[in-house]
């Protein structure tokens, strides 16, 4: 990443040289992000220990984060461009491949980061409403509308509390004796 900010100008300031210490600035700025996020992991943990509070699988995505983190910063440049690494078990190649897993299992823990975050926490408590189907199979008219928080990953009509389960069964059923009556 060395040529990342060539062409970027930066504001002149005479008392820092920048040129010679951009990377290790980066570097640092880098481990306090890091150490920043396993400290926030690590007090939700503490802080919040049964399951029901935080789910502790969430914790997985910032594992496999960590182990890309260090899988990446493992080669070098030279390493990658074929300079400095000539002898091992693939050389070259087996650098870039190695790099390759590293970014795809950086890539793969962000993406499940993300998941988890809108799936358990955005869109928990978001009010539903939606056509939905009768406990009987029986469709309901389109003015009928279900709406009420929504449990996380969405479920049948079955799945309503039993307040909200019976009021529609009544529903239903009157609904399909009026149906009887206008058919005969």
């Amino acid at each position: 990443m060395a040529g990342f900010l060539d062409n970027f100008r930066w504001p002149e300031c005479e008392c820092i040289d920048w040129s010679e210490r951009r990377n290790a600035v980066a570097s640092v700025v880098a481990g306090v992000l890091f150490f920043t996020g396993w400290w926030i992991m690590i007090d939700a943990a503490v802080v919040y220990p049964k399951p029901e509070q935080l789910n502790h699988a969430f914790h997985t995505c910032g594992v496999f984060s960590t182990l890309a983190f260090f899988m990446i910063n493992a080669v070098s440049n030279a390493q990658v461009r074929g300079d400095s690494y000539e002898s091992g078990c693939l050389g070259r190649t087996g650098a870039r491949v190695w790099l390759f897993i590293g970014f795809m299992l950086m890539f793969g823990s962000l993406i499940a980061s993300m998941w988890i975050l809108f799936g358990a926490y955005v869109t928990q408590n978001l009010q539903a409403s939606y056509r939905a189907a009768s406990t009987d199979g029986s469709p309901l008219p389109s003015h009928k509308l279900l709406q009420g928080p929504r449990s996380w990953p969405p479920g049948p009509a079955s799945c309503l509390p039993s307040p909200q389960l019976a009021a529609r069964k009544k529903e239903s059923l009157s609904l399909r004796s009026h149906q009887t009556a206008l058919a005969s």
